[in-house]
């Protein structure tokens, strides 16, 4: 099962660190026109009138209702069986929630809820399948739950010290147990068991050869039959620095006996089970020709044997020079639709037939920035693309060419497109050609927000305490220095501007690092274009820093770090605080997108998008077609 990406306390940071946002995009061939170099003013220094400290109200932590789409941040176990069905699970709270996608093409279906963190999944029949669920965490026996609908509908079978099941059919099946051993620096105990009856009861077949085990204590495990009696086991240890010793067996009989086939490191052959990468799948389609994913594996790539495991041999299957990961966390080599392939981070790929070029089906984008112009969302995906995705009872995704190779920002307004670069703004009215217009010699922008198609601030490095603030496309640019280092803009207008701000203090006694500061951050507003501050104190975010603000208006605003959700509807005098699913996390400036009646869109660099109709109390999987 994947980690769960976890927070980070943001208390102290070098003050060298700056969080450079930079995305790479595929690059168009749209028509562009080069303006001439900007004219540079610069204005007085803007003043901190007073700090306001808020009342903020503690609210219960946001909900989420889950659709039919996995979310691809809580991805846990993962099957692509022989018949084409696509399961995967992810664990929320105390219960695993269940999808699957019946052909590549298809969409997901959520199949409901199982106890605890499912560990495995296993259909021998398109119908028939078993789950092992671990519910009281590492170390506890696992439960074994049966399906004789595909999913829909489970049944508690047996609870006992299963390592891992495989089932040849809805009765038959094996299973290795796990003894652990008294000395926690010593391999368990492991051994095969066999049932006739669904898995409700066990009869011991044989032990795997200790021996041949010796110092390793299995962490990872995958069994394959290729034919009816012949299979094997991969086990892997623990692993560490990228690295991972591993054994592979093989049965003829069934499971019941056993022999090593190959094993990492080996001293004596290179083509043997490689020591790098960590084990994920072993899969086996006859008795001799098989395949290895692992974890930490090149892009793409994947292990072949046609020796019944004795040697292997690295494959390219899927692209190394995607933008996104393509290293792989399932395969299956032959389904009725061809190969299927899932990556690490959620992607779905298929080839139709040996020789014809694999095509990522799923996910349609991912998500890292949004804005919302009326009934349209602008979203700079992950890999660079800007697309704008038309709302509707679902959500219907136009791809638009930019010609900008590091995409930091997209918006839509009436009749215009404005792109933002790390050295330039970008603007296309209607189809017209998209004209470019530089920053300021040396500078390079870091955020970047537009209240209307000409009005816009630019928060760029080098020059830390100060912003850069356009009226007329950026064709001039006024230089507004700020008592603070800017981090999130975000202009209501050409005078009304919100922004998050941070002050650096004195240096910590750090043993580890040099040159460290404490950090104080604060949210700033200004209704004069930056001549005079006032700033806005909570101890929830002074010292975790927030990672954006964005305001639909006067009143209605949200403000975020990584474990909150703050929402004002006066202005900034009040707040209603609600804590975050730990796996959500919300990026900076352009992560959240306001609409009216209490509407706001999410996206967190994974997909699919999250919406709210009640300010952030609830929040919906928003409908698509994938």
């Amino acid at each position: 099962m994947a980690p769960l990406r976890h927070k980070r306390l943001k208390q102290i940071v070098p003050l060298a660190f700056l969080p450079l946002i930079a995305l790479l995009a595929s690059c168009g061939s749209p028509r562009t026109t080069l303006n001439a170099k900007p004219i540079v003013q610069n204005k007085t220094p803007g003043k901190l009138l007073a700090t306001e400290y808020p009342k903020i109200k503690l609210a219960s932590a946001i909900g989420i209702n889950w659709g039919n789409s996995p979310n691809l941040n809580l991805q846990g176990t993962k099957l692509i069986t022989k018949f084409g069905a696509t399961y995967v699970t992810g664990l929320v709270g105390a219960k695993s929630q269940l999808f699957v996608r019946t052909t590549p093409k298809s969409r997901w279906d959520n199949l409901g809820n199982l106890p605890g963190d499912v560990v495995q999944l296993d259909f021998p029949s398109s119908y028939d399948g078993f789950a092992l669920t671990q519910v009281k965490g590492p170390g506890s026996v696992l439960d074994l739950y049966s399906t004789s609908d595909a999913g829909r509908s489970w049944r508690p079978v047996a609870s006992a010290s299963f390592a891992q099941v495989h089932f040849f059919n809805a009765r038959d099946g094996i299973a290795l147990f796990s003894s652990s051993s008294s000395n926690s620096n010593r391999a368990p105990s492991l051994s095969v068991y066999s049932t006739m009856d669904s898995g409700t009861t066990w009869n011991y077949a044989s032990s795997l050869p200790l021996g041949s085990i010796g110092y390793l204590i299995p962490r990872y495990l995958s069994f394959s039959f290729g034919s009816p009696k012949t299979g094997y086991l991969a086990i892997g240890s623990a692993p560490g620095a990228g690295s991972q010793q591993k054994i592979l067996f093989r049965t003829d009989n069934r499971g019941q006996t056993w022999r090593e086939v190959s094993k990492s490191p080996n001293q004596y052959s290179s083509s043997a089970l490689p020591m790098t990468g960590y084990l994920e799948q072993i899969s086996f389609n006859s008795a001799r020709t098989g395949y290895l994913v692992e974890a930490r594996a090149p892009r793409g790539v994947l292990y072949y044997t046609s020796d019944g495991g004795a040697n292997w041999s690295a494959m390219q299957i899927l692209p190394a020079s995607s933008s996104l990961s393509t290293s792989l966390a399932y395969f299956q080599s032959a389904t009725p639709f061809g190969a299927v392939a899932l990556t690490n981070i959620g992607s779905l790929w298929n080839r139709l037939r040996p020789g014809s070029p694999w095509v990522d089906l799923y996910p349609p984008y991912w998500a890292e920035k949004l804005s919302r112009y009326k009934g349209t969302l602008a979203a700079v995906s992950r890999g660079g693309r800007a697309l704008q995705i038309l709302g509707g009872s679902r959500y219907r995704i136009v791809a638009t060419k930019t010609p900008i190779s590091t995409l930091l920002d997209f918006q839509l307004f009436h009749g215009a497109k404005i792109a933002m670069s790390k050295g330039a703004l970008w603007t296309q009215l209607g189809s017209q050609a998209w004209q470019r217009v530089p920053l300021p010699k040396g500078d390079q922008a870091l955020f970047a927000d537009f209240a209307t198609r000409s009005a816009g601030i630019v928060a760029a490095i080098p020059n830390r305490n100060s912003i850069l603030f356009t009226v007329d496309g950026g064709r001039s640019w006024e230089q507004v220095p700020v008592p603070f280092m800017p981090l999130s803009p975000d202009p209501l207008s050409t005078r009304d501007w919100w922004m998050i701000g941070s002050i650096v203090g004195p240096l910590v006694n750090n043993p580890y690092k040099k040159n460290v500061h404490v950090v104080t951050y604060y949210l700033y507003h200004t209704t004069n274009a930056g001549r005079s501050w006032t700033r806005y104190s909570s101890s929830l975010w002074s010292q975790n820093s927030p990672d954006g603000v964005k305001f639909l208006n006067s009143s209605v605003g949200y403000l975020w770090t990584s474990y909150q959700l703050f929402l004002t509807t006066d202005g900034g005098r009040n707040f209603v605080a609600r804590s975050l699913p730990d796996w959500l996390n919300i990026p900076s400036g352009h992560g959240l997108a306001p609409g009216g009646n209490g509407k706001a869109w999410v996206a967190d660099g994974s997909y699919p998008l999250l919406v709210t109709s009640n300010f952030g109390a609830n929040f919906d999987v928003a409908s698509s077609k994938s």
